[in-house]
């Protein structure tokens, strides 16, 4: 009886250590199909946007776009990168961290071609936060970087949204401008909000652990990420400048970023004023983050066409502005792609000081 009962336990542990090769497999086959899915629906959604229109006529506005106003897009693209390194490098030093700034624009430009060519959300972050630990940085410390900047980005952008509801009538007049700013809106000033607060907050106490109790779902989860966030601001509780200082470079990126768009509708030859671009802008880049595509791709250039005509631009103009805005961002993210061909050894921050103490 008691070798049975052996027999039996070992096929049962066989049969877990078995299973676990399984379930893997199964994970990682769900993840390059979702992978693919999202290729498939970047593509699916640029062919239905551009047979919408006559194609002809989408490259015919397209021809006619003035390249002065596209390399006027490319230098505002050049200063949001710089404006995002900054930020960065800000963030850094906070943390009691010096890296040089032009190793880290090297690094934020470098994850741009992850953003633009990459299913991930995240994929650009991710080799930010790879690159930057061969510089001796502590990877929770390059988390936390990562993590308070893509939250100040989401959260000004709100702020953004904001500001443009309360002086533009004309966007307050669109159902399609106005919801995503109106929503956009509070989700932003409630988290700037949270991390100011949580940055000057008490020490969150550790939570009881119950017998048996283990918390799960998605109240569970919403809770322990709140927890980590809290913690992670308190990171800067020596040092709140920082974080202001993040904000208003924060707000400036995206104001920058808003000269990228407004350059591609005005080299179509429309003129539209700028704050009614403002509230393009943060539509569109609240529908680029939405995680169905390719860095956008397809729903940013449906939502212009479909914008652009409550100011009077028809559905082709839409979509040449569209084309034109995403080659400005591919143009960039290549930029970011040849870094990686050409990236230079990583320095230690004893090296970084010693430059900056010789600069």
């Amino acid at each position: 009886m008691v070798i049975d009962e052996m027999d039996m336990n070992e096929r049962e542990a066989t049969s877990e250590v078995d299973d676990q090769p399984t379930e893997a497999g199964e994970g990682k086959s769900r993840r390059w199909m979702l992978t693919a899915l999202r290729y498939v629906i970047a593509l699916a959604l640029i062919a239905f946007f551009l047979l919408r229109s006559d194609p002809r006529e989408i490259l015919a506005n397209f021809a006619t776009i003035n390249p002065v106003w596209l390399v006027g897009a490319l230098a505002a693209m050049a200063v949001t990168l710089c404006l995002g390194a900054l930020r960065w490098k800000l963030l850094l030093s906070g943390l009691g961290h010096q890296v040089g700034f032009w190793a880290l624009l090297r690094l934020w430009l470098m994850g741009y071609f992850f953003d633009n060519f990459l299913p991930s959300n995240i994929g650009g972050d991710v080799a930010r936060g790879y690159g930057l630990t061969r510089y001796r940085v502590p990877l929770a410390e390059v988390a936390t970087s990562l993590v308070i900047g893509r939250l100040f980005g989401f959260f000004t952008l709100g702020v953004w949204g904001a500001i443009v509801l309360a002086i533009s009538a004309e966007i307050r007049s669109s159902a399609m401008l106005a919801t995503p700013n109106i929503v956009g809106a509070v989700v932003g000033l409630l988290g700037l909000a949270f991390l100011f607060v949580a940055t000057m907050g008490k020490q969150l106490p550790e939570p009881a652990a119950r017998e048996g109790v283990a918390p799960s779902g998605l109240i569970g989860k919403v809770k322990r990420g709140a927890r980590k966030l809290w913690r992670t601001c308190r990171s800067y509780r020596e040092c709140p400048k920082v974080l202001v200082a993040c904000f208003g470079l924060s707000m400036g990126v995206w104001l920058v970023d808003t000269c990228i768009l407004y350059s591609c509708i005005g080299g179509l030859g429309s003129a539209l004023p700028y704050q009614h671009v403002i509230g393009l802008n943060t539509t569109l880049n609240w529908a680029g983050a939405l995680p169905i595509s390719v860095g956008g791709l397809g729903v940013q250039e449906g939502t212009l066409s479909v914008l652009l005509q409550h100011f009077g631009i028809a559905s082709a103009g839409g979509m040449a502005v569209g084309l034109a805005y995403r080659s400005v961002r591919w143009t960039t993210g290549l930029c970011g792609g040849i870094t990686l061909c050409f990236g230079d050894r990583a320095k230690t921050q004893d090296e970084v000081r010693a430059e900056e103490a010789t600069e």
